[in-house]
This record gives structure tokens, C-alpha cells and sequence, in this order.
């Protein structure tokens, strides 16, 4: 059995000093692992970092470019929709004035109308007086001297008979 000298609080305390040597040696090795992993974490960290900085900026560029493109596609829109609502209010004014024509036009043809037949009576008055006066030139220009031809005036004499 166990000697008188070694009584059982040593034994324990021997077990106790073993047992805490091996806790701080299984410490040490957890703590290097630890600070080896942090390590590697850090790295990693760092590197998405120099990767992930790069696709960032392309975003918030293609972000800028997609607003840039917006605000322009608004301005756009918004010239159209002027240019569109100053075409149809000119649409508008047009169309207006050609109904003024048209009532316009329609109200001298309904004037036309009216006096188109004493217009009529009255071109045939005044061509047949103009006739006569020329008949009546004809004749004494013919009374003084004759001017024509024998072959002209078989001519006009032809005339005269169809026309009268």
C-alpha cells in the first residue's frame, strides 16, 4: 500500500499538478490554433476586401449610370410630352382656323350661287354687246379701205357666217 509518507493529499496533489500541466499545455495548443485562425480569418477578410472593393465601385458606378440614364430618359419623356401637347394645341389652332375657311369658303359659294345665274346673263349681255361694238368697227374699217387679203377675208367672212 502506500507509505505513511505519501498519504493521499499528495497523491492528489501530484494528480492535480499532472492533470494542470496537461490543461495549460491543451491551452496553449487551443490559443496557437486560435491565433492561427484569426490569422487566416484576417487574411480572408483582407482579400474579399481587395475583391469585393472593386465590385462595389462597379455598382455604384453602374447605379450612377442607371440614374444618369433615368434623369435623361425623364428629361426626354418630358420634352416629348411638350413638344406633343404644343403640336396638338397647333393641331388644335388649325383645325380651327380651316373651319373658318370652310365656313368662309361656304358662305361665298352660297353667295356665288346666288348671283351666278345673273352673273351668267350678264357675261352673255356683255360678250354680245362687245361683239356688236366690234361688228360695228369691222364695218367701217371695211367701208374706208379694205386691209385683208382676198383669201383672209374669205376667211373671216366664214367666221362671221358661223357665228352668227
Amino acid at each position: 500500500m502506500i507509505t505513511s509518507s505519501w498519504s493521499m493529499w499528495h497523491i492528489l496533489a501530484l494528480v492535480l499538478a499532472v492533470g494542470s500541466v496537461f490543461l495549460i499545455y491543451f491551452l496553449v495548443q487551443l490559443l496557437k490554433q486560435l491565433k492561427d485562425m484569426l490569422k487566416t480569418v484576417e487574411n480572408t477578410l483582407a482579400q474579399l476586401e481587395k475583391e469585393i472593393y472593386p465590385v462595389i465601385n462597379n455598382v455604384e458606378g453602374i447605379t450612377d449610370n442607371v440614374e444618369h440614364m433615368t434623369g435623361r430618359a425623364d428629361s426626354i419623356f418630358e420634352t416629348v410630352q411638350t413638344k406633343t401637347v404644343d403640336t396638338m394645341s397647333a393641331v388644335d389652332n388649325l383645325k380651327g382656323s380651316l373651319d373658318i375657311i370652310k365656313h368662309t369658303l361656304f358662305l361665298l359659294i352660297n353667295h356665288l350661287s346666288r348671283y351666278s345665274k345673273a352673273f351668267g346673263i350678264g357675261f352673255k349681255v356683255g360678250v354680245g354687246h362687245y361683239m356688236k361694238s366690234r361688228e360695228v368697227i369691222a364695218s367701217t374699217a371695211e367701208s374706208n379701205t379694205t386691209l385683208l387679203t382676198p383669201p383672209a377675208s374669205v376667211i373671216i367672212d366664214h367666221l362671221e357666217i358661223k357665228s352668227g
